[in-house]
């Protein structure tokens, strides 16, 4: 699970919240590729994220629309087969904060 914490500011200093919310495992980002891939060498990906990413009860925005998902390819043989995995590290929201994703993986290589 990907876990965003989430800081409310009440009207006081004082009354600061902190939580922390988590995105669940097989949850879709949409988005957009945005550089060109080869197959044949590893290489990094840049992705523009197209809808709002919002926590399960759907009260908090987690990840606004326009976030760019960096990652990186490298190539795949198994089974006479080349597929292309995709690893991706980081989030960068339009507001500029960054999130590290711990090298979430974007292909399930046991296939």
């Amino acid at each position: 699970m990907l876990r965003i914490a989430l800081r409310l500011l009440a009207r006081s200093k004082q009354d600061v919240c902190t939580f922390v919310l988590g995105i669940y495992k097989g949850t879709i980002l949409e988005s957009v590729l945005i550089n060109r891939l080869d197959g044949q060498f590893v290489g990094p990906v840049e992705c523009l994220l197209t809808n709002d990413v919002y926590s399960h009860d759907r009260q908090h925005l987690l990840i606004p629309a326009g976030t760019k998902i960096l990652g990186e390819t490298r190539r795949v043989e198994a089974f006479g087969q080349t597929r292309l995995a995709v690893a991706f590290h980081r989030l960068i929201m339009p507001d500029g904060y960054s999130i590290n994703l711990d090298q979430f993986k974007g292909l399930n290589l046991k296939d």
